[in-house]
């Protein structure tokens, strides 16, 4: 380092480099943009989730139930997103709320020992 300084004031160069090195390997990838979650819903899913996920600590949920309930609640996610994109028309975000409350009976109904 020491060295570097030193042939830098000989050449007239400041002694540390202003910009950082060129980056060397696979370019850094930025996240892909989501569109914008319903408030309503996007919080609907979050309770569900933590339903979900309590049931399963408490032993109210099997792993297999939970996994089951976890992936309704992805599909739900991914059809928010898709309607998204476009921005949610009140018949879409209507749709999505009845199929989150679905999922929070059936997610109860299952903890509570209802349904198999």
């Amino acid at each position: 380092m020491l060295l570097t300084a030193l042939f830098a004031a000989a050449l007239g160069l400041p002694a540390s480099p202003a910009t950082p090195p060129p980056f060397v390997g696979r370019p850094p990838t930025t996240p892909r943009a989501l569109p914008p979650l319903s408030p309503g819903v996007d919080w609907d899913m979050r309770k569900i989730g933590s339903e979900i996920s309590d049931g399963r600590d408490r032993g109210e949920l099997s792993k297999r139930q939970a996994r089951e309930l976890r992936r309704e609640a992805g599909e739900i996610r991914m059809l928010q997103r898709r309607y998204a994109r476009g921005g949610l028309s009140g018949a879409e975000q209507k749709e999505l709320r009845a199929r989150a409350e679905m999922l929070r009976a059936l997610t109860r109904a299952k903890r509570r020992g209802s349904l198999p």
